[in-house]
C-alpha cells in the first residue's frame, strides 16, 4: 500500500527538490499545496499520512497550518522542512505537533535516516519497490524563482544567528524578489543618500567568476531597538550607529553570498 505524502511549500523549486530527494524505493503518492490554507483543504477532504510542511508562506503560514491541524479528528505526521533554523523556532513547531524539524535544503541521506528513525519508512518494506515519480530530466526554473528560494534559505540561517545575537525569536516575512530597471535602483539609491531617516549599507563581492552587489537600507528609527538589543547602553552617536549597522549587515548579507555556493 502506498504511502501518501502531502508537500506544502510555497517555492516551486523547494517542491521538486523535495520530491527528488525522497528514498527511490519508496512506495509512495506525492501531492503539493503551495500554502497552508490550500494543504489545509486538501487534508479535509483527504487521507495523508506525511505532511511536509514550509514554515514562512503567504495566505497561511507553517505556524497558522501546525495550528489548525490540531482540531482535525485524523491528521498526518508533520515534518517542517524550512530554512528557517532559529532554536525557537524548531521548539516551537515540536510543541504544536510538528514530529520533526529538518533544515532546507533537504538532502536525500539525511532525510532517509529521518524518516526511518521516525518510523515512517521501512527499507525492508520497500526493497523491491522502484520509485516513478522522482524526476530525472533537468528543469527549467525562472531567475525570480531561484533567488527566491536562495533568500529563504539565507534569511532563515541569518535569523538564527541573529536570533542568538539578540536573544530574540525573528518573524520571518515570506522574501519578494523583483528585477529592478537601472532607474529604480538609481532611485533607491538616491533616496538612501537624501533621505535623513535611513541609513544604507552596501557589501559587494567578486571571485571565482561571480559578482554580487547587496544594498541595505535600514530605518533610522530603529537603531535604539538595535542598541538595546545588543546591550548597548551608552549614547548612540553616528559612530555607533555605524557600528551597529556593520554588524547587522555583515550578517545578513554574509548569508546571502554563502546560500549561493
Amino acid at each position: 500500500m502506498s504511502t501518501r505524502v502531502l508537500i506544502c511549500d510555497d517555492s516551486k523549486i523547494a517542491r521538486k527538490q523535495l520530491t527528488r530527494i525522497l528514498p527511490t524505493d519508496w512506495d509512495v503518492e506525492v501531492e503539493y499545496a503551495e500554502h497552508g490554507q490550500e494543504a489545509l483543504d486538501i487534508l479535509s477532504s483527504s487521507v495523508f499520512d506525511i505532511l511536509f510542511l514550509d514554515l514562512n508562506m503567504p495566505v497561511k503560514d507553517g505556524y497558522e497550518t501546525l495550528e489548525a491541524l490540531q482540531s482535525f479528528a485524523q491528521s498526518p505526521a508533520v515534518i517542517v522542512v524550512s530554512g528557517d533554523v532559529q532554536p525557537k523556532a524548531i521548539e516551537r513547531v515540536k510543541n504544536m505537533g510538528a514530529v520533526a524539524f529538518h533544515k532546507k535544503p533537504a538532502e536525500a541521506d539525511e532525510l532517509r535516516a529521518l524518516l526511518i528513525s521516525l518510523g515512517l519508512f521501512s527499507t525492508d518494506q520497500n526493497e523491491n519497490h522502484t520509485n516513478t515519480h522522482v524526476v530525472t530530466a533537468a528543469e527549467q526554473f525562472s531567475l525570480n524563482e531561484c533567488l527566491q528560494e536562495i533568500s529563504n534559505i539565507a534569511m532563515g540561517r541569518a535569523a538564527s544567528v541573529l536570533a542568538n545575537m539578540l536573544n530574540v525569536f525573528i518573524k520571518l516575512p515570506v522574501p519578494k524578489v523583483n528585477i529592478l530597471e537601472v532607474g529604480e535602483l538609481q532611485m533607491a539609491l538616491d533616496y538612501s543618500v537624501k533621505e535623513d531617516s535611513c541609513s544604507a549599507v552596501s557589501q559587494g563581492f567578486v571571485g571565482s567568476g561571480i559578482a554580487f552587489e547587496a544594498l541595505l537600507i535600514f530605518s533610522d528609527s530603529s537603531f535604539p531597538d538595535m542598541a538595546e538589543l545588543l546591550g548597548v547602553t551608552e549614547e548612540i552617536t553616528r559612530e555607533l550607529e555605524t557600528e551597529l549597522l556593520m554588524d547587522v549587515s555583515s550578517v545578513l548579507v554574509g548569508y546571502f553570498y554563502a546560500s549561493h555556493w
